[in-house]
C-alpha cells in the first residue's frame, strides 16, 4: 500500500483485500474448512478507498473496523456504487458503503453460505442458522455462545427463530 499510495494511481484505486474462508483448526474434533459454523465460513474483508472517489467522496477512514456480517456477493455492488457505474437490475448483493460511511449502524441483511449440494447458513443479526440436508439444524445465537458450543435448534423457547 505504501507504494501504491507513493504513485500517480493512489486517487484512483480502490484496494479490497479478502480471503475465501476461514478454518477449523480442531474446534469441535474438526480440521480444514469444510463445515458451516462461523470459524470456517467467516473470512477477512478489508476496504481501501481512497478520497475523491464517486461514490464515497470523503474517502474510508483508516484503521476502522467494522463487526458486521457481510457476505463477499456485496462486493459487486459496492464496487460498482464506488465507481459511479449503474449496474443492471437484479443483482444480488447490497452495496457496503453504507458501513463504510459508519461502521456501527445497524445492518439486518443476512448473509447466506451453503456447502455441498444442501447444506446451508443463514447469519441474521446475532443468530446463526445451519441446515444440513433438511434434516440435521443448528441454531446459535453468537452474542452468547460465539465458539457456537450450544445448539439452541431443539429449544422450544428459539422455535420462532428457527422458523425465520
Amino acid at each position: 500500500l505504501k507504494s501504491l499510495e507513493e504513485s500517480e494511481y493512489a486517487d484512483k484505486t480502490i484496494v479490497v483485500i479478502y480471503s475465501d474462508h476461514g478454518w477449523q483448526l480442531g474446534e469441535k474434533q474438526h480440521w480444514r474448512k469444510f463445515a458451516l459454523w462461523e470459524n470456517v465460513i467467516n473470512t477477512v474483508l478489508m476496504i481501501k478507498v481512497p478520497k475523491g472517489v464517486r461514490g464515497l467522496t470523503s474517502g474510508s477512514q483508516n484503521g476502522t473496523t467494522c463487526r458486521r456480517n457481510v457476505s463477499l456477493v456485496d462486493l459487486f455492488p459496492t464496487l460498482t456504487e464506488l465507481c459511479g457505474l449503474n449496474p443492471k437490475h437484479g443483482i444480488t448483493g447490497n452495496s457496503l458503503i453504507p458501513l463504510l460511511l459508519d461502521p456501527s449502524i445497524e445492518w439486518h441483511y443476512p448473509v447466506i453460505t451453503s456447502l455441498g449440494d444442501n447444506h446451508y447458513s443463514i447469519i441474521k443479526d446475532h443468530w446463526h442458522y445451519i441446515n444440513y440436508d433438511g434434516e440435521e439444524e443448528e441454531l446459535y445465537n453468537l452474542k452468547e455462545d460465539p465458539e457456537e458450543w450450544f445448539n439452541l435448534a431443539t429449544e422450544a423457547s428459539q422455535e420462532n427463530i428457527t422458523q425465520q
